[in-house]
């Protein structure tokens, strides 16, 4: 079953609010930093950082437009490898993601 634009908004909000919590959310952008991410595993930046400068302006804007979503989504096991390295608790994030690539399935 695809699922609708507006349920992938919400699950975005969820991520959103939890990267905050957790302060994994940056507030600005730093002078000089450039974010040019192709694909997560292609990182010299954090991934929280691809998860909020890549990732969720490119789902946003697909809501936006009322595009096509992937028909798969794999950011989930990516970011079970990345968050190793984290010192944040960032399960109920990764959890979040999981719900993510669900519902592109």
């Amino acid at each position: 079953m695809a699922s609708t634009h507006q349920e992938v908004a919400q699950q975005i909000e969820k991520i959103v609010a939890e990267m905050k919590r957790i302060g994994l959310w940056k507030s600005e952008t730093q002078a000089g930093e450039v974010y040019e991410f192709e694909h997560p595993h292609e990182l010299d930046k954090p991934f929280a950082q691809w998860l909020q400068y890549k990732l969720v302006p490119r789902v946003l804007h697909t809501i936006q437009i009322r595009g096509d979503f992937p028909t798969k989504s794999r950011v989930a096991t990516q970011a079970s490898v990345e968050f190793l390295s984290y010192e944040e608790d960032t399960s109920k994030l990764l959890s979040l993601l999981r719900e993510l690539d669900a519902l592109f399935e």
